[in-house]
């Protein structure tokens, strides 16, 4: 009879079920014998035949002394003859206390920003190493928006989520493998965005490819490039703001941005002129067009802003809520976001 072939076991806790595969080439199988040794002195630690026709073998939980030490696994099989096979040649494997892994973000967490670091904790009690894990995003609807790929523990044990959107639910899973084989997996963690206005992510993130000899450098900044139409020459207050305040003067984005499908764009303004347009953008689809108004609320003079979006079909108005009018120091972020199909316009002062 053909030898049974026992395919290679990872790392597993004794407490927890397991199933041993193996490849047979023979006649129907009936029965399956299974001997599992201590690997230090090849004392038996568990002997048993069933009646089968499967090509795997699942060891009830608890079946085995103790863990965190090695063992060694062979089979065979009976036909229909109660004929036995030799037994298959033994397989080292060891059996591990399930380790704790999990990340820094609780079910139902609330992030006040649009990044974080999600950060991965790891620990065995055997001290079983981890090998590499990597974190995946989801969308509120569990389809993957994102993921690091592979990070290696002894680089770090963190990475920058960026680009969160306002007010959207997402879904975080971490998964891992340890240096044993142990397959790890944190599930997937529900959590959402609230904030009013995002902070900067400008910190630069480095992870280590060392299989390809490479560093990974990633950051959410892009230099795009402004063409000033207008006056003779731009003029510039302060070294930090253009003023556009004259009519005619713009500045226009022609590469670098893309608003196709959803999208969050800010930007920063101060001293508007009431009832001018502040920003425009555009693609193939949508015209999209803010403007700075004023208007009498209350029998009080306020100020708010108005965006207009116009497709072939349709033009879609809204306004954010009236606040005081505007002082010619004070500087406002404008963010305008384009969640399935539906605009959002939010406006801070900058303090």
């Amino acid at each position: 009879m053909p030898t049974p072939v026992l395919t290679q076991v990872k790392a597993f806790d004794k407490s927890i079920e397991n199933k041993f595969s193996f490849t047979y080439s023979g006649n129907q199988i009936f029965k399956i014998h299974v001997v599992i040794k201590r690997n230090s002195d090849n004392v038996v630690v568990y002997n048993n035949t069933i009646a089968s026709m499967q090509t795997y073998y699942n060891l009830p939980a608890n079946s085995l002394p103790t863990n965190g030490i090695s063992y060694n696994i062979s089979i065979s099989v009976f036909d229909v003859n109660n004929v036995e096979s030799t037994a298959s040649y033994p397989v080292l494997f060891y059996c591990y206390t399930q380790p704790v892994f999990k990340t820094n973000i609780n079910t139902n967490q609330i992030i006040g920003n649009s990044y974080f670091d999600a950060i991965i904790t790891y620990s065995q009690a055997e001290n079983e190493l981890l090998k590499e894990f990597e974190f995946i995003l989801y969308d509120g609807n569990q389809m993957q928006i994102y993921t690091t790929n592979v990070l290696y523990p002894a680089v770090t044990t963190k990475a920058t989520i960026s680009s969160l959107v306002n007010n959207n639910q997402y879904y975080l899973q971490a998964t891992g493998i340890t240096t044993q084989g142990t397959i790890l997996d944190t599930g997937l963690v529900l959590f959402s965005c609230s904030y009013i206005q995002p902070f900067d992510f400008s910190r630069v993130e480095l992870t280590n490819l060392p299989e390809q000899a490479m560093i990974k450098i990633k950051s959410n900044f892009a230099s795009v490039d402004g063409f000033y139409t207008g006056g003779v020459s731009p003029t510039y207050v302060n070294g930090t703001e253009i003023d556009l305040s004259k009519s005619g003067n713009i500045v226009t984005y022609p590469q670098g941005f893309n608003i196709g499908g959803d999208f969050t764009k800010e930007k920063l303004f101060r001293n508007p002129t009431p009832y001018s347009t502040i920003l425009t953008m555009n693609n193939d689809s949508y015209n999209i067009i803010i403007r700075y108004m004023l208007g009498i609320f209350s029998g009080v003079q306020k100020c708010y802003f108005l965006l207009t979006a116009t497709n072939a079909i349709t033009s879609y108005r809204i306004t954010t809520s009236p606040m005081a009018v505007l002082t010619s120091t004070q500087q406002v972020y404008v963010m305008v976001q384009r969640i399935n199909n539906l605009f959002d316009m939010t406006v801070t002062i900058k303090t």
